[in-house]
C-alpha cells in the first residue's frame, strides 16, 4: 500500500515537472535544484543522528564497565582470577595473562575506563576507525559478560578453581551484555548510514 502511494506520488511529481519544463523551464530548474538541496540536507542530518546514537551507546557502555569494575572489586574477583591464571600456567606451562595485586589491577582498570570515556570525543566525529573501535569494544565487553554468566552456571573457571554462585561480577555482567549489544547495533547503523550517504553523493555526482 505504501509502495503504491509512493509510486503514485512520484508519477505526479514527474508530470508536474514535465508540465513546468514545457511551459516554464526556469521554474522547473528552480524546483529541481530545491529537490537536490533537500536530498543533501537529509544526507547530512541522518548520519549525524546515527553518530549521536553511537556516541551515547559508547558512553553508556563505559558507565556499564565502570559499574562492572566496582562490582568485581567488591565481590573478590582477583581471588578467582589469580588462582585461575596460576592453574592454567601449571597445566599448560605458559599463559599470556598476568596476575595482579589489587591496587595495580584497580588502578589500571580505572585508567582504562577514563581513556575509553575520553575516546567518546573521537567517536562523535564519525571516522571509520571509530566504528571499528566500537565493534571491538562492544565485542570484548559482550564476551566478558557472557564469560561471567558461564562461570556462574558452571561453578568453576577451571577444574582446580571452584567458584561460589554467583561468580564475582555476575550482576553487573547483566548490564554489560545489553549495553554491548546496543553499541554493536549503533555501530552497524552508523556504518550503513555512512555507506548510504556515500552512495547518494556518488549518485548526485553522476547526475551532474
Amino acid at each position: 500500500m505504501l509502495a503504491g502511494t509512493e509510486g503514485e506520488c512520484n508519477r505526479r511529481v514527474r508530470l508536474v515537472l514535465r508540465f513546468l519544463w514545457r511551459n516554464k523551464p526556469q521554474t522547473c530548474a528552480r524546483v529541481w535544484k530545491s529537490r537536490e538541496n533537500i536530498g543533501r540536507e537529509v544526507h547530512m542530518h541522518t548520519p549525524a543522528e546515527h553518530l549521536q546514537r553511537l556516541t551515547r551507546a559508547w558512553v553508556l557502555l563505559c558507565f556499564a564497565l565502570a559499574i562492572h569494575v566496582a562490582d568485581e572489586a567488591a565481590t573478590g574477583f582477583l581471588a578467582v582470577y589469580n588462582p585461575t591464571v596460576m592453574a592454567l600456567r601449571a597445566k599448560l606451562g605458559w599463559w599470556p595473562m598476568p596476575t595482579f595485586s589489587f591496587g595495580l589491577w584497580l588502578a589500571g582498570l580505572i585508567v582504562v575506563v577514563l581513556v575509553l570515556l575520553g575516546m567518546s570525543l573521537w567517536v562523535v566525529r564519525g571516522s571509520r576507525g571509530s566504528r571499528i573501535a566500537a565493534y571491538l569494544f562492544g565485542t570484548v565487553m559482550l564476551l566478558n559478560g557472557i564469560a561471567h554468566i558461564a562461570v556462574t552456571i558452571r561453578g568453576a573457571t577451571v577444574e582446580a578453581v571452584r567458584v561460589g554462585r554467583p561468580a564475582p561480577g555476575f550482576y553487573s555482567a547483566l548490564l554489560l551484555i545489553p549495553a554491548s549489544l546496543y553499541l554493536l547495533m549503533a555501530a552497524r547503523r552508523a556504518g550503513r548510514a555512512h555507506r548510504a550517504g556515500l552512495h547518494l553523493r556518488a549518485t548526485a555526482g553522476s547526475r551532474r
